[in-house]
């Protein structure tokens, strides 16, 4: 059986193409569990009706003809509930619907099975008993996995066949709400590591653009398999080796190519035309029963995901990407964010991932409108398709209604006029004579040019995350090469203070070419244990900081990950080493050198019961939010199941923040903040109140946190925050924050200027 179920899998995939695959599956679907009849319904919810699109045992010339209601019948009934029948005899049940001419008179046995797809129903399929024979536990339960099993290849078959295309329907999702604002576009979808039976059939450029595409990539394959044959040749037999030849020939293969060359004159794209193609030629193995020529057409499937990839590499240069186009990705990568053509790309949606990941993170500081975690959503439903991201609720709208769409280009407006609000009151204050009694920093890490305009009202910048470049590399960066990328941000922000967090990798950030498995990365090997571990790394980034620093001098070094007193030791020993190695190098005398501040940033709860013994050898403390709170509430923040609750509004993360503050003034030691908690409206007046010296955000979030901290007296926050971590958990304390803002007349800087629609 489970032969057969991937042999009709892969049947399917060009079924859209090729009608008569459908019938002769019906047949064999039907004969599997001893039905005298079977047939497919597929579900038309433009025109609210089922029709019949193939049959075996009924009237065969009313396939394409037939068409029943969707809300009558027995297949109706199973349409609309989703849920399956088995009838000992159809003809008694109240809903069973007579239609003449189609030969059920004779039936009795019913089972009849929905087809569901992305939570809508896309068709029925029904066999039924001639006799008094009756459907078993286990062709029931057959059908159900026939229908789980067709029901993503039977989805192209709806609209690309039975001559009822339906108009694009407004789809809605609501999902993570992960950088604020609107953006409206056209759908490009980023196809990483997508799987060849998944790519969308879409428009492509002309013919011989796309054939060259196509070209190069099996090219590029085919030298791949000559140089994995030459490579094993003396490890693997004469004969096993032959394979790789095979393997090649098969991607010149006329048949191949003859079917390439036809879906490509038909308008199509490379990848569609590859996956049409490939898809046909491993069917036909797969029709043929026995298992090895159908392991070898799960080889030719392989062949074309590999040629697929090979293209979709070439692609990914951003050039591609229209202006004002909506990136969507299955799994958004750090990578894709660092390659993306800033000026063409309006916002971006992640079918997976988490709001306090670090790609929602970067996400964040690019300023880009993002929504992620639409797990009821495919990536084929974007291909072309007009889309609305609404970063402030968390929603995605794909072929937006008419209404929808005038809603949203009202609110656009809105959103712009009330930036440039913010931006201009920002700058007023930051030419105030009585600036703010907190410094106002910026984050950055995908980009190393702050905008002027986020440039001119920062105070500086509170953390460059070194790691960004070291994962958007294929290697780790030089000593030359960090020196320069280094210097390139002190000058740009030439007597402001620069803090550069050494390399954090590690948990949800890893490096492509230094690669570890663990089965809990967020406790296991990252940051400052990474570094200690190997102190040649260390060395080399800690020179490039100190020899980038020469003549500037607003260099600030921050330890990330620090659990206990003996890693700040550790890491003291070595920054005097690279010091000495520097003199070395520059000869530069004592005097002459200016040693940076050094601080921690604290992630890790044990560091606040050890803070008066830290902050004894440090010049300053940060607090990193994002990890502090998943730490302190036992929540994984990259766990979409449990990342929702990870808030650090949550009073015990208030009640922490407040203790370290107190503890490190005590000492004389200021406290920034470079969390995610620093850019929330909510999150950056609490840590006022609470009495920190610094935050830090992403530059999106700079003018309006400067603005509404203009607007509010230091005093007033104190309060707040002495009332919030009294609070039982984080939704009672925004609840209630929500009602202050709106009684204070700032409810303009809470999120969204939107009204309901």
């Amino acid at each position: 059986m489970v032969f057969r179920l991937r042999r009709w899998v892969l049947q399917l995939q060009d079924v859209a193409r090729q009608p008569e695959t459908l019938q002769h599956l019906i047949v064999e679907l039907g004969q599997s569990v001893g039905a005298d009849a079977c047939t497919l319904f597929l579900a038309d919810h433009k025109r609210q009706i089922l029709l019949m699109v193939a049959t075996y045992g009924l009237a065969p010339e009313l396939i394409g003809q037939l068409r029943i209601p969707i809300d009558q019948g027995l297949v109706g009934r199973i349409s609309q509930r989703q849920e399956h029948m088995r009838l000992r005899d159809a003809r008694r049940h109240p809903d069973h619907l007579v239609i003449p001419g189609l030969g059920e008179e004779r039936c009795r046995a019913f089972l009849g099975v929905p087809i569901v797809h992305l939570g809508q129903t896309i068709g029925v399929l029904v066999a039924q008993h001639f006799g008094r024979r009756q459907f078993s536990d286990e062709d029931e339960a057959w059908f159900l996995t026939l229908a789980a099993q067709l029901a993503e290849p039977l989805a192209d078959a709806v609209v690309g066949r039975f001559g009822h295309e339906t108009e694009a329907r407004e789809n809605i999702f609501h999902a993570l709400a992960i950088s604020p604002g609107i953006a409206m576009g056209t759908a490009y979808v980023q196809l990483p590591d997508i799987s060849l039976s998944k790519v969308p059939d879409r428009k492509g450029q002309q013919r011989d653009i796309e054939r060259a595409r196509l070209r190069q990539a099996v090219k590029a394959v085919q030298s791949e398999l000559k140089h994995s044959a030459e490579s094993l040749s003396g490890v693997l037999s004469d004969q096993d080796l032959i394979l790789f030849d095979t393997y090649g020939k098969i991607l010149s293969d006329a048949a191949l190519w003859k079917d390439m060359e036809r879906h490509l004159s038909e308008g199509y794209w490379a990848p569609s035309a590859l996956k049409h193609a490939v898809m046909k030629y491993a069917g036909r193995l797969a029709k043929i029963e026995d298992p090895y020529l159908a392991e070898r057409a799960e080889d030719i499937i392989d062949l074309g995901q590999r040629v697929l990839t090979k293209m979709l590499q070439a692609d990914d240069t951003g050039e591609a990407i229209p202006s004002g186009a909506i990136l969507v990705a299955q799994k958004l990568t750090a990578a894709m964010l660092a390659q993306l053509p800033r000026k063409r790309v309006a916002g971006v949606v992640s079918l997976d991932g988490s709001a306090t990941s670090h790609v929602a993170i970067l996400t964040r500081a690019l300023g880009l409108p993002a929504v992620f975690g639409l797990d009821e959503a495919d990536l084929k439903m974007f291909a072309e398709a007009s889309v609305i991201v609404d970063g402030y609720r968390g929603q995605v709208f794909v072929n937006p209604e008419p209404k929808t769409e005038n809603f949203y280009r009202v609110q656009l407006r809105r959103e712009k006029q009330q930036k440039r609000f913010w931006r201009s009151v920002a700058r007023r204050e930051q030419k105030a004579p009585e600036p703010l009694p907190i410094q106002i920093l910026t984050n950055i890490g995908v980009s190393l040019n702050p905008e002027r305009e986020i440039k001119d009202i920062a105070d500086g910048v509170g953390l460059f995350r070194t790691e960004v470049p070291f994962m958007l590399s294929d290697h780790f960066l030089s000593e030359t090469e960090q020196e320069r990328l280094y210097r390139k941000v002190l000058r740009k922000m030439k007597g402001k203070p620069v803090v550069i967090r050494t390399l954090d990798i590690g948990g949800d950030k890893p490096l492509p070419y230094f690669h570890f498995d663990e089965p809990n990365p967020s406790l296991g090997w990252r940051g400052i244990r990474v570094s200690l571990a190997h102190p040649e790394i260390f060395l080399s980034q800690l020179r490039a900081m100190l020899k980038a620093n020469v003549g500037l001098n607003n260099l600030h070094i921050a330890l990330p990950m620090i659990s206990d007193v003996g890693e700040v030791d550790a890491s003291i020993a070595l920054l005097k080493q690279a010091k000495m190695d520097v003199l070395a190098e520059t000869g530069l005398s004592e005097k002459a050198f200016t040693m940076p501040s050094l601080g921690l940033v604290i992630e890790v709860p044990s560091c606040i019961f050890q803070l008066e013994k830290l902050v004894q050898r440090v010049d300053f403390i940060s607090i990193g939010t994002n990890d502090l709170t998943q730490y302190l509430l036992a929540r994984d923040r990259t766990n979409p199941k449990v990342s929702k609750q990870c808030d650090p509004l949550h009073p015990a993360v208030l009640l922490a923040i407040r203790q370290i503050v107190r503890r490190a003034h005590q000492e004389g030691c200021p406290v920034h903040v470079c969390g995610e908690m620093a850019g929330d409206v909510f999150g950056a007046a609490l840590l006022v109140g609470i009495g920190v010296d610094a935050l830090s955000m992403n530059g999106a979030s700079l003018p309006r946190i400067r603005a509404m901290l203009s607007q509010l007296e230091t005093q007033k926050l104190a309060s707040l925050a002495r009332q919030a971590w009294q609070k039982q958990n984080a939704d009672e304390v925004r609840l209630s924050l929500l009602r202050t803002f709106e009684r204070w007349h700032l409810g303009d800087f809470i999120g969204a200027p939107l009204v309901d629609h």
